[in-house]
């Protein structure tokens, strides 16, 4: 009897450990990312999304708002927290539902911190298993870009290239270098910049080489 008591306490620690984590993420992630103020003159009381599955369908959905959306995949974030795939997704698309939204970036940097091993599914996919983390970053370098957070966008694509440049498409790989040539373009480190877009021509074999040329000989004649 006290064996199967035994048996009975050590089975349900692994279930209130993953339950402790994903309630500490949920908690992260609303300290991070708090509802926007429209929250609750918004209702997706028909909405069900408990899986990517769901979630992608309803990024389809033609007859959706914008705000919809968003209160459905945060609300998914929050309810399914355990669930990468539909987190990750999520944490990418929702920017783009409300371009408005004050914490944009945080959440990318959110889903950055948190997921930067992530690796997508890839069913029905001819990419990467890190193009989505891939996504994720040119995003967030293209705003740290616009903001003149150069340095940060330098370290950033710096891990990426050290920890996951495998992972990742070479036609995402070029828009990355060349975001990383401005940084160091901006940042009075020109050579580097120049040094960022020979390398992207050489090694990568995406679409943008065209780009990437024009803009190396914009930089070699100044």
């Amino acid at each position: 009897m006290r064996r199967f008591a035994l048996y009975l306490l050590l089975a349900t620690l692994p279930l209130c450990g993953c339950s402790s984590e994903s309630n500490e993420l949920s908690r992260a992630f609303q300290q991070a990312c708090p509802k926007p103020d429209w929250w609750d003159e918004v209702s997706i009381e028909r909405v069900q999304i408990d899986n990517l599955e769901q979630l992608s369908d309803y990024w389809k959905h033609k007859n959706r708002s914008a705000r919809k959306f968003f209160k459905a995949a945060y609300q998914a974030v929050l309810d399914h927290s355990r669930d990468p795939d539909l987190v990750v997704h999520a944490l990418k698309w929702m920017p783009i539902a409300d371009y408005y939204y004050p914490h944009n970036t945080r959440m990318l940097e959110f889903a950055v911190h948190r997921y930067f091993s992530y690796d997508r599914p890839l069913a029905n996919y001819s990419g990467k298993k890190g193009d989505m983390i891939g996504g994720i970053v040119q995003e967030l370098i293209r705003r740290y870009n616009d903001s003149e957070r150069y340095d940060v966008t330098v370290k950033l694509v710096e891990r990426l290239l050290s920890e996951r440049r495998g992972d990742v498409n070479d036609h995402m790989l070029e828009l990355i270098s060349l975001a990383l040539a401005e940084a160091f373009h901006e940042r009075g480190m020109t050579e580097k910049a120049v040094g960022v877009l020979k390398t992207a021509i050489k090694e990568y074999e995406g679409s943008w080489e065209k780009r990437l040329r024009n803009r190396l000989v914009e930089l070699q004649w100044r």
